[in-house]
Order: structure tokens, then sequence, then C-alpha cells
């Protein structure tokens, strides 16, 4: 939000976690709310121009990544651009066990281990995953919904790959 703000756009913020809203509405410019785990966010269909989720999809299962997908699809407006992060091939780099390897190698997207970091901050403490997905498997994921312009590997700290859409 800090390179936008220049710009002099609307920015609003949504997280399931409230200790980060609270930190984001009394650090910086816009708007905040906290969201439930599953969508519908409290905005009116194309509403934005650009969406961009920060290490949400690494963390989903496979219900949970098609809700906010297509959730996010029905927010952003036509044309609209939508920037993600995934554990694409330079986190799936990371993974040290086989059966988790064996997984992505069958289904090209594993989500079988959960994440304890949110269990203070949500009801749910299934819902948070380390997830990981190849490049075969995001586009075919995203492309349900978006055009899939590129895919940058380990541009978010050489650990997550940037995945840009295009609202069709």
């Amino acid at each position: 939000v800090r390179h936008f703000v220049n710009r002099n756009p609307s920015v609003f913020g949504s997280d399931i976690d409230a200790d980060n809203v609270r930190w984001c509405a009394a650090s910086l410019p816009g708007k905040y709310i906290r969201n439930d785990l599953f969508p519908r966010l409290d905005f009116d269909d194309s509403h934005f121009g650009l969406v961009y989720a920060i290490s949400v999809f690494t963390h989903l299962d496979q219900d949970a990544a098609n809700a906010w997908r297509d959730e996010i699809h029905r927010v952003l407006r036509p044309r609209g651009i939508a920037i993600f992060t995934i554990h694409g091939s330079t986190g799936i780099g990371r993974i040290l066990d086989d059966r988790r390897l064996n997984l992505l190698a069958s289904n090209g997207f594993d989500a079988s281990s959960p994440d304890a970091r949110l269990d203070k901050h949500i009801e749910d403490r299934t819902y948070y995953r380390a997830t990981f997905q190849s490049a075969h498997s995001v586009r075919q994921f995203f492309g349900q919904r978006f055009r899939v312009i590129d895919q940058i590997v380990g541009a978010n700290a050489l650990l997550q790959d940037f995945v840009v859409l295009e609202k069709r």
C-alpha cells in the first residue's frame, strides 16, 4: 500500500487476522476490514481495478482456494488485474517430505500440511495450510476464471511466485 499512496488511489484491505487489520488501519492510508474465512466480501461486483493477495493462496486448501479465486473474480472489474502469490517452484524446493512431493507430483497441488501460525487468531484451526502448486496447476486453476498473464518465479522474497492475471 505504501507504494500506491502517491497515486491517490482508494485503498481497501481485508484479512482474516484482526490484529493485522488493526495494524493496517492504524499505520496505512485506506479502509481495512476483517473478513470471514470464506467469502463473501462486503464489496459490490466489479468494484476494483486491481486486487493483490500476498500469501493468501499459499495457505488455502482446494475448497477455500476455489471460493477465494471466484470471489476475487466477482469483485474485480472486467480487464482488471489480480496479482497473487503462490508457493510455486521456489517454494516446492523447500518441501523435504517425500509423501508431500508425491502428492504434488500426482495432483499438481498439495495442501496436506496444517500451518499453526494463525491458530490463536482464527476460529478454525484446520483452515490455514502450507499450500504448494506446480506451474501447470497454477495456470489450470487460475485460468478457469482469468487470463494468466505471467508467473514470476521467486519474485516475493525468493520464496513465493507472483501470478499476474487479468479478468476476462
